[in-house]
């Protein structure tokens, strides 16, 4: 057994949860694995529990667990030279007096030996935390140590010693200094060779306008509740990274990315329906209701089949309590561990998460939510990623038809470091708006958008404070872009665009290859 293992802690953990099983879904506070317990005894009794407790069991007994172990020759030879069912009987009359704040503080004390072992296990010298190897009179002034932090807090530490390392040897942030001319010509020959480029988004003049989804640059697209943020950004991610039916044929792009989408809201599967609707082209309404036509079950049907086919390129991480630390934890495995090079973050907000990981630096909110678009925008630039996040608005988008960063709500900060700076409105939400451009598609016989971007910021792009036009379907994700217009309606007319090798594959010959048959 590790001298990094509290096995009073561990016995009151298990007799809590003996008499109240149900803990174990409470996932939100806590999160228990068998790795939490160091000796093969207590790994044994709480897999037995929380597997009973997984099946349903509201309420166990020392049989119940006596018998589940019982079918495991090996395990039940430990559990009884432990004398495992004593134990039990006696944690069981033990936890009935309990409460649930008592077992947090247990809980607690079991999760930071868990990441002290593991700590040491990546060879990380945990003494500063605590040390066990202390003579006996001083082991009380260790677990007052101990008791004062947090798994957050000794992370952060562990973390804080590796950045000064790579600072004073890996810093990628050094000064530099060069002439002009240095590298030139041959800067020169690489763009020409390599077009600063990047994966196509959806929408043909957008994509124009920002050159595509490009790696190192973070785009921000920002708009009112209920305006389509999310579905926008699922559109953009679902052009990256599958293919979309169109009649009678599959569109596929030759060259589809994996993505990852972080969402902070919805949950996955609320994020599945908008990625169905996308591809077969059917308005999720109807595949909520359950209310499609015997053509559009086809196409739904058909669709799944290509998200199974391509799935692996559309990864959905969920975080609802996002912090920097979390999601640069998470984002980072990602792009190291499933080599994904486009990452959706939807949405930068005040999260308890975010807000609390300041508190005793007294941050306030405006900075932490700069201090987080900055991180999204770091991660973007060092690991040579693209990233698109987005942000609410506050009221003043209503009273004005150029919108800028100063319509973000929290803070106009957060766009400090962005790389292109959107705003989508509702054309129905500014009637006079819609009048306007209505007029002049009328007139040049386009069709009559639905929804207007304001680009307010195009580092390194021609067209800044501008006005892009397009039809948005919210029931599909899908994107038509109609004109684009300066800041005062007039219509820009040298924008061309980019092209990208794209097939359009008949759809019964694709599901004859791809999936024996399957009729449409």
């Amino acid at each position: 057994m590790s001298a990094l293992f509290d096995r009073n802690a561990a016995m009151v953990v298990v007799a809590k949860l003996l008499n109240d099983p149900t803990i174990v879904h409470d996932t939100d506070n806590f999160r228990l694995t068998v790795n939490d317990f160091d000796t093969e005894f207590y790994k044994i009794v709480f897999g037995a529990i929380y597997n009973l407790a997984v099946d349903g069991a509201e309420a166990l007994s020392p049989k119940d667990i006596d018998l589940y172990i019982g079918q495991y020759s090996k395990q039940y030879q430990v559990y009884k030279s432990e004398e495992g069912y004593d134990f039990l009987q006696s944690a069981q009359v033990y936890g009935r007096d309990i409460d649930i704040s008592t077992f947090s503080k247990f809980y607690d004390r079991i999760k930071k030996f868990t990441v002290l072992r593991d700590l040491e296990s990546a060879g990380i010298d945990t003494k500063k935390f605590y040390n066990p190897n202390v003579d006996f009179t001083k082991i009380t002034k260790e677990n007052e140590k101990l008791n004062e932090l947090t798994v957050d807090k000794i992370i952060e530490e562990v973390k804080g010693r590796v950045n000064k390392v790579e600072d004073v040897y890996i810093s990628k942030q050094k000064a530099s200094s060069q002439q002009a001319a240095e590298g030139l010509a041959a800067l020169y020959e690489d763009l020409k060779a390599n077009p600063e480029i990047g994966i196509p988004l959806d929408g043909d003049i957008l994509n124009y306008v920002v050159r595509g989804a490009r790696f190192g640059k973070m785009y921000l697209t920002s708009a009112p509740t209920g305006h389509g943020k999310t579905r926008q950004m699922v559109g953009h991610a679902c052009a990256i990274s599958l293919p979309r039916i169109e009649g009678k044929e599959v569109i596929m792009r030759q060259d589809l990315r994996p993505v990852l989408f972080v969402t902070t809201e919805q949950q996955a599967d609320e994020i599945q329906t908008l990625i169905m609707s996308y591809v077969s082209g059917v308005n999720e309404k109807k595949i909520l209701y359950g209310t499609a036509s015997a053509e559009e079950e086809k196409r739904i049907q058909l669709a799944i089949k290509l998200i199974e086919e391509y799935g692996k390129n559309f990864i959905i991480e969920t975080i609802p309590d996002p912090s920097i630390a979390l999601i640069k934890t998470k984002v980072i495995k990602h792009i190291i561990q499933n080599h994904v090079e486009f990452i959706f973050y939807d949405y930068i907000f005040s999260s308890p998460g975010l807000l609390g990981e300041f508190r005793d630096l007294r941050i306030r909110e405006d900075v932490a939510l700069m201090m987080l678009s900055n991180t999204i925008k770091e991660i973007a630039a060092e690991y040579q990623v693209f990233m698109m996040s987005g942000t609410q608005l506050n009221d003043r988008w209503e009273t004005t038809r150029v919108r800028n960063q100063n319509q973000i709500r929290g803070s106009k900060a957060i766009t400090d470091k962005v790389d292109i700076g959107m705003i989508s409105i509702k054309l129905s939400d500014v009637p006079d708006e819609l009048e306007e451009i209505k007029t002049i598609c009328d007139t040049a016989g386009l069709p009559v958008p639905n929804m207007v971007i304001d680009i307010y910021k195009n580092r390194r792009g021609e067209h800044a404070g501008a006005k892009l036009f397009r039809y948005f379907d919210h029931g599909t994700c899908r994107s038509q872009d109609i004109l684009l217009t300066s800041a005062n309606y007039s219509v820009i007319r040298d924008i061309g665009i980019i092209e990208y090798s794209t097939d359009r594959v008949d759809l019964l010959d694709l599901m004859t290859q791809k999936f024996g048959g399957f009729h449409v």
